[in-house]
């Protein structure tokens, strides 16, 4: 059997029942593509020639409760997907053009939304066998609406657990964007500042190394005026950590500059390729940035 398929233009509004029992919630945004599908007594081949979704407006939505997804049953899927040798997957390019895409954490306090305005994603080779070469990826677009980002990663067929390089620079982010984010986490918010960060990372044979390296620069964080209802305890806090970073300048254009390495064992050798990626972003974010408020505030305060 044999057969074609071709779609043009399709509205997304179709799948927003089912995408919403995955915490999706889709806006709007169409897709384009063709494929075919070929089975035989011997194989089972699906090749996506090419796909577009154009004018994506998505977040996923985390709401801190069990995940609607049985992470088990995924896994295993994944892993019969990848390890049948009769079943092949297979997608020349897949495009994302002029989209938003976020993630909504309303488990923290406040809530916030981190996400990529004027999204272009463009995925090439893509497949579940090794024979076919390894994937490739280029992601552009404006973290928070201000940072350019661009984004470039390789990833191969999972055999002995994710395979994958990348390496992502962001860009002079506006930093008042990130104050539902920073007063979840760190305690503070700031007045001004650019925020940029620049990551190398590789996963290969269960083990991970690479680097994160954030910049702040112009960074005030305390403002009698904005901050006027405000604890003084809080007020306190917050000047103390305006003035490490007034410390922690090193270079005229005022940038703060630390840099994280990365290096180890996967604490789930297990884990999907898209799980590993998740749980770095998350601990370079969490380990570069906020920790180094976090000991340069207690050097300040001996």
């Amino acid at each position: 059997m044999k057969a074609q398929l071709r779609l043009e233009h399709v509205e997304l509004g179709y799948v927003k029942p089912m995408a919403s029992r995955y915490n999706v919630f889709i806006a709007e945004g169409t897709l384009s593509g063709a494929g075919e599908m070929t089975y035989t007594s011997a194989s089972r081949v699906v090749h996506l020639h090419q796909a577009t979704f154009e004018g994506l407006h998505m977040d996923y939505i985390y709401t801190g409760g069990p995940t609607p997804v049985n992470a088990e049953a995924v896994k295993e899927a994944a892993e019969e997907v990848t390890e049948t040798p009769d079943l092949i997957l297979r997608a020349d390019e897949v495009n994302i053009v002029n989209s938003d895409v976020g993630f909504m954490n309303r488990a923290a306090k406040p809530n916030y939304r981190v996400f990529l305005t004027k999204l272009e994603m463009h995925l090439t080779n893509f497949s579940n066998q090794l024979t076919e070469g390894a994937a490739a990826a280029k992601v552009t677009g404006h973290f928070m609406g201000s940072g350019r980002t661009v984004v470039g990663a390789s990833f191969r067929p999972e055999t002995n657990g994710p395979d994958f390089a990348l390496a992502a620079a962001i860009e002079h982010t506006n930093m008042r964007a990130l104050n539902p984010l920073l007063r979840a986490y760190g305690n503070f918010d700031v007045v001004q500042g650019f925020f940029s960060v620049y990551t190398e990372m590789r996963v290969q044979n269960r083990a991970v190394r690479g680097y994160v390296k954030p910049l702040l620069r112009e960074l005030d964080v305390y403002d009698p005026g904005q901050d006027q209802e405000k604890g003084l305890f809080q007020k306190l806090y917050e000047g103390v950590v305006g003035g490490i970073s007034e410390l922690l300048e090193n270079s005229p254009r005022d940038e703060v500059a630390t840099v994280a390495n990365i290096s180890g064992r996967l604490e789930n050798p297990q884990a999907s390729t898209w799980q590993v990626l998740v749980h770095l972003i998350q601990n370079a974010f969490f380990d570069a940035v906020l920790p180094g408020f976090r000991r340069e505030l207690g050097r300040g305060s001996r």
